[in-house]
């Protein structure tokens, strides 16, 4: 399967981190800021078709945790990393391992990724 280029989001912010468990589907909507802190860039990851589900509803509940425990709204944490994995269960698959500041890396392997800039 063709890999498209990942955009470098190291630093960005996670707004929101959503697992869609009927539908095996993960939004994340991320900002990236300039120094006067407004957003310069907004990108939303659509990971579609999820095959590791159980893993990836596991870290969504403890980002959940987090958002419950410090009474917030967005998660406002960094991302550290975007990349291609190489844990295919399948050809058909693709994975990328994802690290957030405070909460460890997630592997998302899924059939499709769709990212969208704004």
């Amino acid at each position: 399967m063709k890999k498209q280029p990942l955009p470098n989001l190291h630093d960005a912010t996670v707004e929101e981190f959503a697992f869609v468990h009927h539908a095996a589907r993960l939004i994340i909507s991320v900002s990236r800021y300039a120094i006067d802190k407004q957003p310069t860039m907004r990108f939303q990851l659509i990971f579609s078709g999820i095959i590791n589900g159980e893993e990836v509803a596991l870290f969504d509940q403890r980002i959940r945790s987090v958002l419950q425990k410090e009474k917030r709204s967005k998660l406002e944490y960094r991302i550290d990393d975007l990349s291609y994995s190489t844990s295919l269960p399948d050809e058909e698959a693709i994975s990328f391992a994802l690290g957030i500041d405070h909460l460890g890396c997630l592997l998302i392997i899924c059939r499709k990724l769709s990212i969208h800039e704004s």
